[in-house]
Parts: structure tokens; sequence; C-alpha cells
């Protein structure tokens, strides 16, 4: 069985990527991303191609949402959309996850390999990984995290404890006091 990688890329490589969509849309740091918003109204103007699809949730039965970037295509359950525009962390993440595969896995990025099992692919070269990667720094922004409590992330980014635990982890990990 085959199995997709990416084109390898860093912490900091990801972490450039959402921080420069931010300024680009000039979001401050300290403000939750706008990810419906985004999707629905900013991805369009730039690619007239991009479709944003909600659909039933049987449609999706294995997940909750699925990105084809060669085609521009995100789809979302219904369940899904309905929470992020309530702005329910999981939802959210999974909307900005779905983001993260669009922006960082067009063709030219993505591998099938003939390997065993993903236990074999190396984290920096798995799509999920660097989706969430990717979703995390652009609801949470490194630069801002750093210096804030989980409590203070969740309630700024509205994001999920479980996230924000994670993310400043993995944030710290990265840049300690560099940042």
């Amino acid at each position: 069985m085959g199995i997709f990688t990416a084109k390898p890329l860093s912490y900091k490589d990801i972490f450039d990527e959402a921080m420069a969509l931010r300024r680009t849309l000039e979001i401050p740091d300290n403000m939750a991303f706008p990810v419906l918003r985004f999707i629905e109204h900013v991805i369009p103007l730039i690619f007239p191609e991009f479709n944003f699809k909600i659909v039933k949730n049987h449609e999706l039965p294995d997940s909750y949402a699925s990105t084809n970037p060669l085609h521009g295509v995100l789809s979302v359950r219904e369940e899904v959309y309905v929470g992020a525009t309530r702005d329910s962390p999981r939802d959210r993440f999974t909307i900005a996850h779905e983001l993260g595969h669009l922006i960082l896995h067009g063709p030219e990025s993505i591998v099938f390999h003939r390997k065993e099992n993903m236990e074999s692919i190396k984290a920096y070269e798995n799509p999920e990984w660097q989706a969430n990667v990717f979703a995390a720094a652009l609801l949470m922004p490194p630069d801002n995290v750093i210096n804030m409590t989980v409590e203070e992330i969740q309630q700024t980014y509205k994001v999920s404890k479980t996230a924000a635990e994670f993310h400043l982890k993995n944030v710290k990990k990265q840049y300690g006091e560099k940042m």
C-alpha cells in the first residue's frame, strides 16, 4: 500500500508560513484567526477556482474534513462547519488543519511512496503532522504564546486546552528564550 509524504518542512518553516499569512492579512498576533471568514471570503478572491464544500456528515464517514490541494477543494462536515460558526475550538482547529494542507501541500510537495506503515515516515515529511503544526501556528502565533499561560492561550485564540498545552510545549522546545 502506498503512503503520501510531503516535502520536508521544519517547525520553523511551517511557523514562518503561518505567520506570513497572518501578516499578509494584517491579523494582529493577539487576535483569534478568523478561519471561516478566511475560507469563505478571502481564499475565493485569491484562488477563484477554490471550492469550499459543506457536506452532510455521512458524506465524510471517516473524517471531519478533507482537502484536495491538487483541485483546490476543501470539504467539511456540516457539524464541523456549524461548530466553527460557534467558535468550537476543535472545529476551528480542524478547518485550520485543512487550510494547512491547502497551503502547504500543492502538487509539487506531495510524493507517493511504497512503505510499510506511517511509522516509517519521518514527522517532518508527514503531511498530517505538517498540517497540525500549521494549524497550531496559524491559530496561536508562536511569538505571543511563549509568554502566555495555557488559559490565556485558550481564551485569546479560541482553542482547546489540549491544543494550547501541546503548542506551547512545542514552541518552548523549539525556541525557548530566543523569541
